[in-house]
C-alpha cells in the first residue's frame, strides 16, 4: 500500500470518528436523522481541512440494502389496512404531491436553471435518508439536493410546533410499539432483502439496491412472514455511511453557491407549504379529519420528522406515517419515468 492510499485510509478513519461524535451529540438532543446529518457534517468538516477519502463500494452498497430493508419494514399489515381506510385523504395527498413537485421542479428548472433531475430530487418529499441515497445513484448536484432537503426539514421542525402548540381537542397520540426482531427473522429479512436488491440492480431499476430491498422487505412485513423492529444500530450505521459519502461532496459548496441556492430553496419551500395548506384544508373538509393532522401528513417534510412532530403534538402518528410512506413509494415509482424522460441511465 503506497503513501497516498495510507493517507486516504487515515482521512477516512478521521471522518468516521468525527462523524460518530457529531451523530452521538445530535442523537442526544433528538435531532431528526441524527446519524445521517452527523455523518454529513463530520465528513464535510474533515474534507474542509483537506481530507481526501472515499468509502469502499461494499460499505455503500450494504447501506443501500439496509435502508431499503428498514423502510420496507414500515409496510406492515396494519399499515396496509389503514391505507385502505384512509384512501380518500391518501388520494388527495398524491394529487397534491404531483402538483407540488411539478410546480417546484418547473421553477427550479426554468427559472433557477437547475437540471431537471437535480430539481426532481430537491423537491421530492419523503424519508430524508431514502431521498438522499436514491439521488446518490444519479449524476445530479448532490450539494443542492442536500441543501434543499435539509433546510426544508429543519424549518418545518422549528416552525410547526409554534403554529400548533397544543393538540386539537379529543385527539390522543397513538404510538405503535414493536418488539425487537428475532435473530432468525433478521437473518431471513437480510437475505431476502439482499436478493431483492440484487435482482432489481440486475434489472437496471433506478436505485435498484434500495428499491429492490424495500420491496422485498415490505413483502415480508406485509404478510407477517417476519415481525419486529430492526435494531437501531444497524440503521444508524447505514445512515452514517450515506451521510459521510454525501458530506464529502457538500464540503465543496462555496459561499456564493450557498447564497445563490437559498433563494431557490426558499421559493420551493413556499410552493410546497402553499400547496399543502390548500390540499389539507380541502381534504379536512371532505373527509372530516382534523386540519392539523392532515396538514402534517401533507407537508413536504421527511417522514421521520413529521411523524415525530405528530407524536409530540398528540396527533395520530400512524395516519401521518402511512401518508408519507405512500408518497415516498409514489416518488420511487416515478424514478423510471424521470430517467426515461431525461434520457439518463444509471451511473
Amino acid at each position: 500500500m503506497d503513501a497516498v492510499s495510507v493517507r486516504r485510509w487515515l482521512w477516512l478513519a478521521a471522518a468516521v470518528l468525527v462523524s460518530c461524535a457529531i451523530s452521538l451529540a445530535l442523537d442526544l438532543v433528538a435531532f431528526p436523522a441524527a446519524w445521517l446529518n452527523g455523518g454529513l457534517a463530520g465528513a464535510a468538516l474533515v474534507a474542509a481541512f483537506g481530507g481526501r477519502f472515499a468509502l469502499p463500494s461494499a460499505a455503500i452498497n450494504t447501506s443501500y440494502v439496509i435502508l431499503g430493508m428498514t423502510f420496507g419494514s414500515a409496510i406492515t399489515a396494519e399499515v396496509v389496512g389503514h391505507a385502505a381506510v384512509w384512501l380518500g385523504t391518501i388520494s388527495v395527498s398524491i394529487i397534491s404531491l404531483g402538483v407540488m413537485m411539478v410546480g417546484a421542479t418547473w421553477y427550479l428548472w426554468r427559472v433557477e436553471k437547475w437540471d431537471v433531475r437535480t430539481a426532481f430530487f430537491a423537491t421530492a418529499p419523503g424519508a430524508l435518508p431514502a431521498v438522499i441515497a436514491t439521488a446518490a445513484d444519479f449524476p445530479v448536484d448532490h450539494k443542492k439536493i442536500i441543501l434543499s432537503q435539509t433546510v426544508r426539514l429543519v424549518t418545518l421542525m422549528a416552525t410547526v410546533p409554534l403554529i400548533f402548540p397544543h393538540p386539537p381537542a379529543g385527539l390522543d397520540a397513538l404510538p405503535t410499539y414493536h418488539a425487537s426482531i428475532t435473530p432468525g427473522d433478521l437473518a431471513l429479512l437480510a437475505a431476502v432483502s439482499t436478493m431483492g436488491g440484487v435482482l432489481a440492480l440486475l434489472c437496471r431499476l433506478p436505485a435498484g439496491l434500495m428499491v429492490g430491498s424495500l420491496a422485498a422487505s415490505g413483502g415480508l412485513y406485509a404478510t407477517a412472514s417476519v415481525q419486529g423492529e430492526i435494531p437501531a444500530v444497524i440503521l444508524n450505521a447505514a445512515m452514517l455511511v450515506v451521510g459521510i459519502m454525501i458530506g464529502a461532496q457538500v464540503s465543496r459548496l462555496t459561499l456564493r453557491e450557498l447564497v445563490g441556492s437559498m433563494r431557490a430553496v426558499t421559493v420551493v419551500f413556499g410552493i410546497g407549504v402553499a400547496v399543502s395548506l390548500v390540499s389539507a384544508a380541502a381534504a379536512s373538509a371532505l373527509f372530516d379529519q382534523p386540519l392539523e393532522l392532515v396538514l402534517l401528513a401533507y407537508l413536504p417534510g421527511a417522514m421521520e420528522g413529521m411523524t415525530i412532530l405528530g407524536f409530540i403534538l398528540g396527533l395520530d402518528p400512524a395516519f401521518i406515517s402511512v401518508h408519507h410512506i405512500v408518497r415516498f413509494i409514489f416518488v420511487v415509482a416515478m424514478l423510471p419515468v424521470v430517467v426515461h424522460v431525461t434520457n439518463v441511465g444509471r451511473t
